[in-house]
């Protein structure tokens, strides 16, 4: 099987830092994300959500990712970002990642969590936004 890699233009964290609008830091629970659910929600229609550190805990038997979906889409379309990630029903499943160069999603676009089943989690975010 194939892998399918999506190319980015790096841009220095210093480049984001002068946009910079707000830092956020974002700690969210859920008892179940199946519906992929908002983590942070794009600051406007042109504005974008930019991730330094993710740290997710997920407990269920499931695959869970973290997704970009178009702003005021309830049940739209998903572009993964991260996973997706294996997970135990009977273990929290912990997966950190620190990005050496900052994550951008694509502008007017929320960060979600999604997880193929039922399952419990905690996802602690933090980035800033660029408006």
């Amino acid at each position: 099987m194939a892998i399918t890699a999506k190319t980015e233009t790096i841009r220095f964290h210093s480049d984001y830092i002068a946009q910079s609008g707000k830092r956020f830091a974002v700690n969210a629970t859920s008892p179940d994300v199946t519906a992929g659910e908002i983590i942070k929600a794009a600051p406007s229609a042109t504005g974008s959500v930019v991730l330094q550190k993710v740290k997710l805990q997920v407990v269920g038997d499931v695959t869970t990712w973290l997704a970009e979906r178009l702003t005021g889409s309830a049940t739209g379309t998903q572009t993964r970002l991260i996973g997706p990630l294996l997970c135990d029903a009977d273990i929290p499943v912990s997966h950190q990642f620190d990005f050496s160069y900052p994550l951008k999603l694509t502008d007017g676009y929320d960060l979600v969590i999604d997880s193929s089943g039922a399952a419990s989690a905690f996802a602690y975010i933090e980035g800033f936004t660029i408006t």
